[in-house]
């Protein structure tokens, strides 16, 4: 990114290096973002996509030649969650055993390089519409450099606006399921599950 700056405009900064716990507003009065992913899962990602802040992201190829990804699944043996200790981090968990029926050869427990470029196709920045993405720095400079943003911007809007129709219409869709007449509310977590002919909700390995 450095080299970034010396060949344009440009000028780049962490997000921890601005804010310590940051506003949307301020999110939102950033021209562009630039994604460096160390999680599959992030809700920093949703949030600026819901701002409509243009973001760019390194492809999976270039993604894994930087080794980012840290946060691959509940099983992680790199480290513990965001920098903190979780009982989901244990070094002592092992992820479980394929299903045997999966469809998939890949596995997304798995930390090799073929089974990650296979399941981080998947990641958000992936799929979501409207997202650039790089394959080295000099590409991210020319896409930085020919980018129209405020049109990037107007079409996060409206996917954004999409988005929110398609969940109206479901959730309006499961509520005319819902039976209207009285419901009885279960006087213990066994009986709530009795309701529904269970006895409890785990599996014994």
């Amino acid at each position: 990114l450095e080299r970034i700056e010396q060949q344009s405009a440009w000028r780049f900064k962490a997000a921890t290096e601005l804010y310590r716990n940051p506003r949307l507003q301020d999110l939102a009065g950033h021209r562009a973002a630039v994604l460096l992913p160390h999680a599959v899962l992030s809700h920093g990602i949703a949030e600026l996509y819901a701002l409509g802040v243009p973001l760019f992201a390194p492809t999976v190829r270039l993604l894994l030649e930087l080794s980012l990804i840290k946060d691959l699944s509940v099983w992680n043996p790199g480290g513990p969650h965001c920098g903190k200790s979780s009982k989901y981090g244990s070094a002592s968990m092992r992820p479980p055993p394929q299903h045997p029926r999966s469809n998939f050869s890949h596995s997304p427990e798995s930390h090799r390089q073929g089974d990650m470029a296979f399941w981080l196709q998947f990641a958000d920045w992936n799929v979501w519409p409207h997202i650039s993405l790089f394959d080295s720095w000099e590409e991210l400079r020319l896409q930085l450099d020919r980018a129209d943003l405020d049109a990037t911007h107007a079409r996060m809007l409206r996917e954004n606006l999409q988005r929110k129709a398609a969940a109206h219409a479901t959730l309006n869709e499961v509520l005319a399921q819902v039976d209207a007449g009285p419901r009885q509310v279960p006087s213990s977590y066994e009986q709530g599950l009795a309701t529904y002919g269970f006895e409890s909700i785990f599996v014994d390995p």
